[in-house]
């Protein structure tokens, strides 16, 4: 059984203190050596929600639902390389970002597609936009799953690896963003509407370069 399946039983519950944090961030680095590509881990992990799926984990591609797919479309749009793409660029861009959600998080799938688009920049950040694609769309099937589920709260979850956008070079953005998703760490929020953070609503996964997930603590859902 892989590790991921016992770390994210949903009969567990989450660890959130530090030193459980730092061995989940040790382990899904150590699992993700053997797995995926060298230059996907070297930028040190990639979050928990879509470790699971890359991994083998069962994953039923219908809860990929059309506002998944169309959010998964104005995220494409948004990272600064596909600015400089032509529409069939785009849409192959696409089609494997949609292939690789569709998986559970297949990274590997749309970091070779990403590393084979004739784009400036597109290769040494293929790894970075491979992981923020998988994990804004994850964290929108939590959620939406989370909801229809009748469970309103949640405790933002820093896995204890950097939130940077750009993970080669982080720029000063970068800094102040992963201290700020750092700081985050064991807030309670609202599903529906996020947590506050510098100066707008975010749920974990849903910013570009960010790394974090979420509890779910027995006492918010009345068990």
């Amino acid at each position: 059984m892989s590790i991921f399946s016992k770390l994210f039983s949903r009969s567990q519950p989450r660890p959130t203190s530090s030193v459980v944090q730092e061995e989940l961030a040790a382990r899904i680095q150590e699992e993700l050596v053997t797995q995926v590509p060298e230059e996907l881990v070297a930028q040190d992990s990639a979050s928990a929600d879509i470790v699971a799926g890359s991994l083998g984990l069962d994953f039923d591609p219908s809860r990929v639902t059309q506002d998944v797919r169309d959010d998964l479309r104005r995220n494409i749009r948004e990272i600064e390389e596909f600015k400089k793409v032509d529409d069939l660029q785009f849409e192959h861009a696409y089609s494997a970002a949609l292939l690789s959600i569709s998986r559970g998080g297949d990274l590997k799938v749309l970091y070779d597609a990403l590393k084979a688009m004739d784009v400036p920049g597109m290769g040494i950040r293929s790894a970075d936009i491979a992981r923020t694609l998988n994990n804004q769309s994850m964290a929108l099937i939590r959620q939406q799953e989370n909801l229809k589920n009748g469970i309103k709260f949640a405790r933002w979850f820093y896995l204890g690896v950097p939130c940077f956008r750009n993970r080669q070079h982080p720029s000063a953005d970068d800094i102040s963003m992963n201290e700020a998703h750092q700081a985050a760490d064991g807030k309670k929020y609202k599903i529906a509407k996020g947590l506050l953070l510098q100066g707008h609503y975010t749920t974990p996964g849903r910013i570009e370069g960010c790394l974090c997930t979420f509890n779910i603590d027995v006492e918010d859902i009345g068990l």
